[in-house]
């Protein structure tokens, strides 16, 4: 995942006041489903990446998509007799490593069976890069960076304010390599050493992955996973995507284009029982019909917010 994206990220997490009782309340239906235009299914693949996304990130609107739920909007396509082809409609920064192989594996699979093209518009970064190297194959709009391929971990070592503070830290473990991280506890050499290895593996398997998927040699793609991101012209010199396109997918699959809809249907009803509504009519997820509302009736979203958290800043 891009840097900047995670600090982005716990930023909005830090800003979440609510009251969790009344969050308990609200109910989570089906898995989503893909959006079908003719016989294309549109799976959005957008935000942060996560194996299972906590539902409170939808609500409170930070965009994150779940792995597991594109490998079920894959399965879904597969079984659609009327779908022909599947879009990979993306906007991402990546996310976490669990899940990213597994659905990585699933889009390369559906591609054997049906025609697969991953469009990334603005960001296609890191794991967002790894499952639209899958695709058979890659357009970008213009502006759009892709790349970042590689890995990263992040551990913070306290022990000098701990000992500047008059703190010891004693970890009693069982090897030398448990409990690393612990807050005042001192980081060995040693032990970056062994994440080190961990990161240089995840690191081969994203490679291995992109190589077989876009077909490049090992070695070509080992020469780009320095982690950087190019601008769409430049990924497709170095092989990275297929074609540079102008092309907004998200005019076309807007909800907002059938005029009135959400307006009609949220009128004299609150945020969750429109939501329901949309839900059965679009056949969606719960999740995905209060992600759309809260987008397209920010003011019915500002009402209920009003009454579920005092505050929210």
């Amino acid at each position: 995942m891009e840097p900047r994206a995670l600090d982005a990220l716990f930023m909005q997490i830090a800003e979440i006041k609510v009251d969790m009782n009344e969050m308990a309340k609200i109910e989570v239906q089906e898995a989503i489903k893909p959006v079908v235009n003719g016989d294309t299914a549109v799976i959005a693949i957008k935000g942060i990446l996560m194996k299972k996304v906590p539902f409170i990130f939808h609500l409170f609107g930070i965009e994150t998509t779940s792995y597991t739920d594109i490998q079920g909007q894959i399965s879904y396509a597969l079984a659609d007799n009327k779908v022909k082809k599947i879009l990979l409609d993306i906007d991402s920064p990546g996310g976490v490593v669990a899940g990213v192989m597994e659905t990585g594996n699933a889009i390369a699979a559906a591609g054997q069976m049906k025609k697969t093209t991953a469009q990334i518009e603005d960001l296609g970064a890191s794991g967002a890069y790894w499952l639209a190297s899958q695709a058979s194959k890659i357009t970008a709009t213009p502006n759009t960076e892709v790349g970042s391929i590689g890995v990263y971990a992040v551990y913070v070592d306290y022990s000098k304010r701990a000992e500047e503070d008059g703190i010891q830290v004693h970890v009693v473990k069982s090897g030398e390599h448990k409990g690393m991280g612990v807050m005042g506890a001192k980081i060995s050499d040693e032990q970056l050493a062994a994440v080190q290895e961990i990161v240089n593996g995840l690191s081969d398997n994203f490679i291995k992955a992109v190589s077989t998927g876009r077909g490049l040699s090992t070695a070509a793609v080992r020469e780009l996973s320095d982690g950087r991101l190019w601008l769409a012209e430049k990924a497709r010199t170095n092989g990275l995507i297929d074609s540079v396109i102008n092309k907004n997918l998200k005019q076309t699959n807007n909800p907002k284009n059938k005029k009135g809809t959400i307006m009609e249907t949220s009128k004299g009803k609150g945020f969750i029982e429109t939501a329901k509504l949309i839900a059965a009519e679009r056949r969606i997820s719960m999740t995905e019909a209060m992600k759309k509302l809260r987008w397209e009736q920010p003011q019915l979203y500002e009402d209920y917010l009003n009454n579920l958290v005092p505050t929210c800043v």
